[in-house]
């Protein structure tokens, strides 16, 4: 398995956001100030907002 992961965080209290590629599958992590993360699919922005896909991107 590989996973790219970028981790951006300006201060302990604040929320992190971390975009990791595993298997092809770009997922948005955004963690919030209780802890809980949630996931957004980023593929299916790309879809809904009616960009060009590529041949990577079903």
């Amino acid at each position: 398995m590989y996973t790219n992961k970028i981790v951006i965080e300006n201060d302990k209290d604040n929320p992190v956001v971390m975009i990791s590629i595993n298997k092809g599958v770009p997922v948005l992590m955004v963690r919030d100030v209780s802890g809980k993360w949630n996931e957004i699919d980023l593929r299916r922005i790309v879809k809904d907002s009616g960009a060009v896909t590529g041949p990577d991107m079903p």
